[in-house]
C-alpha cells in the first residue's frame, strides 16, 4: 500500500469512528451537540470550554468526556457528520435534478443558486463554525475534500462538460474553471450576505441572484451582449 492509499485509509477510519456514534445517540448526547454548536457559532472553538458547554447543556463535564473524549472530539462530531450529510444521496439527487433539467441555462443557474443559498441559510450556525475553524483544524478540510469536493463537485463538472458539448457554454475555457467560477460566486454571495448584510444585501434576493447569473453568463464589461 503506497503513502496515498495509507492516508486515505486513515481518513476513512477517522470518519467511520466519528460517524458511528450518531447511529445510536442518546438524548443527552444530542443535547450536548446542539449546545456545542450554538456556543461554537457564538464564540468560536477556542472561546468555549467544555465546562461552559456542560453548564448550558445541564450535564456533568465528565459526561462530555465520557462520550466524546476531548473538546476536539466533540467538535468533530458536529462538523464531520454535517459535511457527510451534504453529500448524501438525497442532497445529490436534488442537485442532479436541478442541473439535469431542461430549463434554459439562466433559469438552471438561478435554481442552482437558490438551492445552495437555501441550504446555507438553513444551516448558517454550522456553516459559520466550519468557515471560522477550518483554518485551524485540517480535519475539516479533509472532510470537505472527502465528502463534498469529490462528490458534489463532480456532478456540476459533468453538467458543465455536457453544456460545453452542446455549445451552451464556451469550449475554450476548461470545465473546472467554469465550475470554480460558479462556486466562487455562489459562496461569495452567501458569505457576504451573512457576514456584512448591511453592505452587501441591497436588493431583494431574487433580484440579486438574477444579477449574479447575468454576470456569470454575460460578463461585466459595458459592451457585453450590446449592453450600454
Amino acid at each position: 500500500m503506497d503513502q496515498r492509499d495509507q492516508k486515505k485509509q486513515r481518513i476513512d477510519q477517522l470518519f467511520d469512528d466519528i460517524l458511528k456514534p450518531h447511529n445510536q445517540m442518546t438524548e443527552k448526547q444530542r443535547r450536548i451537540l446542539e449546545v456545542s454548536l450554538e456556543m461554537f457559532a457564538e464564540k468560536g472553538y477556542n472561546g468555549v470550554s467544555t465546562n461552559e458547554i456542560a453548564q448550558r447543556a445541564n450535564v456533568a463535564e465528565a459526561t462530555i468526556f465520557k462520550h466524546f473524549k476531548t473538546k476536539k472530539g466533540l467538535f468533530l462530531n458536529i462538523v464531520v457528520p454535517a459535511l457527510a450529510k451534504a453529500a448524501t444521496p438525497a442532497i445529490k439527487q436534488t442537485l442532479k435534478e436541478i442541473v439535469n433539467s431542461e430549463k434554459p441555462l439562466n433559469e438552471l443557474l438561478k435554481a442552482l443558486i437558490h438551492d445552495r443559498v437555501q441550504l446555507f441559510d438553513d444551516n448558517w450556525p454550522l456553516v459559520k463554525v466550519i468557515v471560522r475553524e477550518s483554518q485551524y483544524h485540517p480535519e475539516i478540510w479533509q472532510a470537505i475534500n472527502y465528502y463534498v469536493a469529490n462528490k458534489v463537485y463532480k456532478i456540476i463538472e459533468e453538467v458543465v462538460k455536457s453544456k460545453q458539448e452542446t455549445g451552451q457554454l464556451r469550449r475554450d475555457i476548461p470545465a473546472y474553471v467554469i465550475v470554480r467560477t460558479v462556486i466562487s460566486n455562489v459562496l461569495g454571495y452567501v458569505m457576504l450576505k451573512h457576514f456584512i448584510p448591511d453592505v452587501m444585501q441591497r436588493e431583494h434576493e431574487e433580484t440579486e441572484i438574477g444579477m449574479v447569473v447575468d454576470v456569470l453568463l454575460n460578463g461585466i464589461t459595458s459592451n457585453a451582449n450590446g449592453r450600454p
